[in-house]
């Protein structure tokens, strides 16, 4: 980031920071820096041209105080809050909540935020000024990789929405590089001034080996924008603000929060990438319950290799960003993405270990490798939920872990009923599930297959041999579910449905069928995460491959099915069907 020694303006009777080296973001007064994150008040939009009156009214204005005297210091985007009218929040880059060069955290107490802020040195009708009541930097920011470089500002009262003040909504997916974006912001132009009217600039998105075969190390929570050469993007003074993009419905949506790039900005900027920290906005922003989705980045997946087992890799899952509360255990649900090979996969939805803020899963393959995994993209989505939180999108629970109510149906299975009555369903929803527990359930069958359901319940058969229900409790095996409404909905986060019973199946080989799944009455236009369940009227508790995710697009995804002689008859006969339910 280029290295700008920070200088006074005088604006509208406030002393602001135009200038300042850093993370884009992070310079103060009389400094000098050369960080390469976009620190506070230092990125500005190179390339831009003046942003109409009005044009980006979630733009805000973060200034600090230095003695006396105000200093404007870095950008933020207002959020949605849960009041009529008005919002408290706005969400900004980590390292503007520190002195420069990633120094001791700021206060509550060294900042104002201005809403409604165009021209810096005029004092417009449409400001409102806001001191600060709490800062939230994420929990696990890493100053020295800019990894989650997000923060929350909390405001003593809310600002008032009007023409020139409106939030940002929240984006519904992800971002990729078909998309162009558009950033704000006041920072540093290519003549190395800083403008007092604020500047915006079209970028395209860029796709992450091309941005980091330029700037270097590339989290996949983060996203690139601009050009090779820089003629546009963010620059210093930029930090914080926002990146937004349209999703297909016109709406525009945040897409990233301005966060690093190179010291002389003239090459592209990386954001942070908004999609993955909608969960942790929400948990502060919001006081109701709520449900968090993660992935792992495809094709980089931290597969690690068991050393008790060559056929077997595992991967530890990071929850931090839901921000549970620290004494409970979520429900955690799984499905295993990929290019190839994973529907005859075992365990990637059984769940060990979980925490609030981590949980673990076996994958079981012959021959698989880490490397292998990856070069198929094999990767986790998931998502967790509050146990036994209960609203019409999602009513959850899990069976006693040790003291389930495990009934023996043959040499090799077990069965559980599963009493979903608290839900307080009128109508049959639709169930998922994953089977939770200490030892050796990466190798079962089932647990992801639905029996007779109803509105107040069903039943799960799992497989493995010699299973009793005493071992089964011996090793604390329990089942995680979530009920959801049986019609589409097609809210921000949450879209389910499912496939008509018995219909569409298609044969794959000698064991196994498949089915192209239609997801388009969600109205997505970027690729949810997806989990899915089989239902049927028999033989099917042995199937695998229901929560292997092949070919998502934002209008659907196939599911293989793989089952000792099954053919695509047999599907239709046992009326077979796909449960899903489509996030973010």
């Amino acid at each position: 980031m280029k290295a700008v020694k920070g200088f006074l303006r005088h604006l509208g009777g406030r002393l602001l920071l135009a200038g300042a080296s850093c993370a884009i973001a992070s310079c103060s007064d009389g400094s000098e820096g050369e960080g390469d994150l976009i620190g506070e008040s230092s990125v500005p939009v190179i390339g831009g041209s003046t942003a109409p009156a009005g044009y980006a009214p979630w733009q805000m204005a973060i200034d600090r105080f230095a003695g006396t005297n105000l200093y404007f210091y870095c950008g933020g985007t207002l959020l949605p809050d849960s009041l009529a009218g008005g919002s408290r929040y706005l969400v900004t880059a980590a390292h503007c909540m520190h002195e420069p060069e990633n120094g001791p955290a700021l206060s509550p107490a060294d900042l104002m935020i201005v809403a409604g802020e165009r021209n810096l040195d005029v004092s417009e009708p449409t400001e409102q000024v806001r001191s600060v009541a709490n800062i939230f930097v994420h929990p696990s920011y890493d100053a020295g990789t800019g990894r989650n470089d997000i923060a929350i500002v909390r405001m003593n009262s809310p600002v008032t929405f009007g023409a020139s003040v409106q939030p940002i909504e929240m984006p519904d997916g992800r971002y990729d590089a078909t998309y162009t974006a558009a950033i704000t912001g006041w920072g540093e132009t290519e003549t190395g001034d800083y403008p007092s009217v604020l500047l915006k600039a079209d970028l395209p998105i860029v796709d992450q080996a091309t941005c980091a075969s330029v700037m270097g190390p590339v989290l996949p929570t983060m996203i690139c924008a601009g050009y090779a050469n820089g003629i546009k993007g963010g620059c210093s003074g930029d930090s914080g603000g926002p990146l937004t993009a349209t999703n297909g419905t016109g709406h525009q949506q945040l897409a990233g929060i301005v966060s690093w790039g190179d010291e002389p900005c003239s090459k592209y900027t990386v954001f942070t990438r908004a999609v993955d920290y909608v969960p942790w906005i929400r948990s502060i922003t919001s006081s109701q319950p709520f449900a968090c989705q993660g992935q792992t980045p495809p094709g980089y997946t931290d597969w690690q290799q068991d050393s008790a087992d060559p056929d077997r890799i595992f991967l530890d899952v990071d929850t931090t960003q839901c921000n549970f509360p620290t004494a409970s255990e979520p429900a955690y649900f799984t499905s295993l993405g990929g290019d190839s090979g994973h529907f005859t996969s075992l365990g990637a939805t059984s769940i060990y270990s979980a925490t609030a803020t981590k949980f673990r899963v076996n994958v079981k393959k012959s021959g698989i490798t880490p490397a292998q995994a990856n070069s198929w993209k094999w990767h986790l989505n998931w998502q967790g939920a509050s146990i036994n939180q209960n609203q019409n999108e999602m009513c959850t629970g899990r069976t006693t872990p040790g003291a389930t109510s495990w009934v023996q149906y043959n040499t090799r299975t077990v069965y559980v009923d599963v009493d979903t009555s608290r839900c307080n369903r009128t109508s049959t929803p639709r169930y998922f599930t994953s089977l939770g527990g200490s030892g050796y359930h990466w190798t079962t069958l089932g647990a992801n297959n639905i029996y007779l359901p109803t509105k107040d319940g069903f039943r799960v058969y799992v497989v493995q041999d010699g299973i009793t229900p005493a071992i089964a409790n011996q090793r604390n095996w329990h089942i995680n579910w979530a009920s959801t409404p049986p019609a589409a909905q097609t809210n921000l986060n949450q879209c389910t449905g499912s496939t008509a019973p018995g219909s569409n199946w298609v044969q794959y080989s000698t064991d196994s069928v498949y089915i192209d799944v239609n997801t388009s009455s969600c109205q997505r236009t970027v690729k949810p995460l997806y989990f899915a369940s089989l239902r049927g009227q028999s033989s099917f508790f042995s199937a695998n491959g229901v929560t292997s995710i092949y070919k998502p697009t934002p209008t659907g995804f196939r599911v293989y099915l793989s089952q000792p002689g099954l053919t695509a008859a047999d599907a239709a006969a046992r009326q077979y069907s796909i449960d899903w339910g489509a996030y973010r």
